[in-house]
């Protein structure tokens, strides 16, 4: 019998766990950057990916990397893509952007890529990304209809390091859990 209630006992807070995380991605509402129509604008050395890479000592599966090169003289040669993301009428509208990215550990390269994110054609910041960090940006693109991303060499370097987006994604905002 008191077998009986200690497994009872043990499985009621496992199953308020799985209820709650349901719960939880339910009231999420990304999607993947990556989903929507994206064009290629410059350099097409950017790829969605589904890859183990380490960044400052953690393992992540990267879901995109780009690339950028310095070639015949011409430094700064650029990847870069720009995707639309709101649907003319079609479903939610996004309300931020949340970019997770940085450089492989193993990546030993002397020159730090740059990553330029620009809203509505305009740049909306640039950020260097030193090898074994883990940058974050989050932006408002309430009111944005396309976003594009430009990876470009900091140096004149014969290789520029590859960057790895570890999260592309873009939150529609909350769902009210009683509609599907």
């Amino acid at each position: 019998m008191k077998l009986k209630q200690a497994i009872i006992s043990l499985s009621i807070p496992l199953m308020m766990w799985t209820v709650d995380s349901l719960h939880l991605k339910a009231l999420a509402n990304t999607v993947s950057l990556m989903s929507r129509d994206c064009v290629d604008t410059g350099g097409r050395h950017w790829n969605k990916i589904s890859q183990d890479v380490s960044v400052g000592r953690e393992l992540y599966t990267a879901m995109l990397y780009m690339s950028s090169h310095y070639i015949d003289g011409f430094p700064n040669f650029t990847s870069a893509f720009t995707c639309k993301i709101r649907n003319a009428g079609k479903g939610p509208t996004p309300k931020t952007l949340k970019l997770v990215f940085g450089r492989s550990d193993a990546d030993k390269a002397p020159a730090d890529p740059i990553v330029s994110v620009f809203l509505k054609g305009n740049k909306a910041g640039q950020i260097i990304v030193p090898a074994g960090e883990v940058k974050t940006v989050i932006l408002d693109v309430a009111n944005v209809n396309s976003v594009a991303l430009e990876t470009a060499c900091s140096s004149a370097s014969e290789n520029c390091p590859t960057v790895y987006f570890l999260e592309a994604s873009l939150d529609m905002g909350s769902r009210n859990p009683g509609s599907r």
